[in-house]
């Protein structure tokens, strides 16, 4: 289908202005800068989204929505699907983080008003012609890129609100708008919360994901969140995570049923942690709950919930501070003989089975047993006495984080 609107043709050569190309009225690199000024001083929501433009993502819609307008006047033809994918890419962005799309159709508009109005005030009698023309393809443009953004935003709630695979647990009753008590997880949650820190592990074939599969794997996890916890709840989500803030005190099975249930919807392992919190504890308890799934991810601890009360010696041995160094400082002797320090890491991996050690290192069961012997000669402790494997298996464990 063509996009040129009735009685166009790119044949005809660029749309003329005062003897000028039009397209050239909006070349300068100043008015990007103008329209994004103007914007502070227009009511409405998009306001705000411009003037916390921390990204540059205002700044670079803007001067997409001129290079549109610009071409358009160049050819004299609407933007195709493709030279609109940049403002539906945007616009998923802003859906992404909750941004009203009313704020974001704010900020075209007046983009494309503001083209509008200079190339309408530069414009004398003889060009009425032309400027009928533009006047018609700028009703053109607006419209596309509002059907682009519309269309972007509608493709984000679509994930949201998309009915959940048959695999999936059934459905639970949604809870209703804000309230003290929270249905899918109890509680008062002016009172208490659970901080679940998430991390979704990589594509197990180890490629990078494309930013629309980060996307898309975003908005996955955050409906099945509305799924399982209701439209209130509270997260920041990246393309590797995030934070999610539970209200009330939500029984340990429960949020395990949750992880599990992002693991599934990600099609990806998941690994969390869960802190309590009182409502005045959150910014120490987000702090916490992400440093317990880094000492997950480090240990190399499987996909699921873990907690301090699991991990409560691991936790202590990561404070800083000359026990830690002490700690490490038993398995000098050790540096110079790397083998050596690999069998005692593995006899410990395999529950101090001579067997699957001597499997793994793929040597004689009597050789890992000179090499233990050598372990104690070296650090004075015993790996097949429990006092000496204690100490020595804490040190490892020191190193390894």
């Amino acid at each position: 289908m063509s996009s040129e609107p009735p009685g166009m043709s790119s044949e005809l050569g660029g749309l003329r202005i005062a003897g000028e190309p039009a397209s050239s009225m909006l070349a300068d690199p100043d008015f990007t800068g103008t329209i994004i000024a103007h914007f502070a001083t227009c009511a409405g929501p998009g306001r705000a989204l411009a003037c916390d433009d921390t990204s540059g993502e205002v700044t670079r819609l803007t001067a997409g929505c001129l290079e549109l307008a610009r071409n358009a006047l160049d050819r004299r033809r609407t933007p195709t699907e493709a030279d609109l994918a940049p403002v539906a890419e945007a616009a998923a962005r802003w859906a992404e983080a909750g941004v009203a799309l009313e704020a974001v159709l704010q900020l075209l508009h007046e983009s494309v008003r503001m083209a509008w109005r200079r190339i309408a005030g530069e414009a004398g009698a003889p060009d009425t012609e032309h400027v009928r023309a533009a006047a018609e393809l700028f009703g053109s443009v607006l419209g596309k890129i509002t059907v682009a953004a519309a269309g972007a935003y509608e493709g984000v709630l679509a994930l949201v609100v998309e009915t959940p695979p048959a695999s999936a647990p059934e459905r639970r009753p949604q809870p209703s708008p804000p309230s003290t008590e929270t249905p899918a997880f109890g509680g008062d949650t002016s009172l208490s919360f659970v901080v679940l820190a998430v991390h979704v592990s990589t594509e197990p074939d180890g490629q990078r994901r494309s930013t629309a599969h980060d996307r898309r794997l975003r908005a996955q996890i955050r409906a099945e969140l509305t799924r399982a916890c209701g439209p209130t709840t509270l997260s920041v989500l990246t393309p590797d995570g995030g934070t999610v803030l539970l209200p009330g005190t939500p029984a340990r099975d429960r949020v395990d049923e949750l992880v599990d249930r992002l693991s599934r919807a990600a099609d990806l392992p998941v690994y969390a942690a869960a802190v309590p919190a009182a409502a005045l504890d959150l910014a120490e308890a987000s702090h916490q709950a992400h440093e317990l799934l880094d000492l997950a991810l480090r240990l190399r601890l499987p996909p699921g919930v873990h907690r301090i009360d699991e991990l409560v010696f691991e936790y202590q041995v990561t404070r800083p501070g000359w026990g830690r160094e002490g700690l490490a400082d038993l398995l000098a002797p050790l540096a110079r003989a790397p083998e050596l320090l690999l069998t005692l890491e593995t006899h410990i991996d395999t529950d101090l089975s001579r067997k699957q050690t001597a499997l793994r290192l793929d040597v004689h069961p009597n050789t890992v047993d000179y090499r233990l012997r050598r372990i104690a000669d070296l650090t004075g402790l015993d790996p097949s006495r429990q006092d000496g494997l204690r100490v020595l298996e804490t040190a490892l464990l020191s190193t390894r984080l």
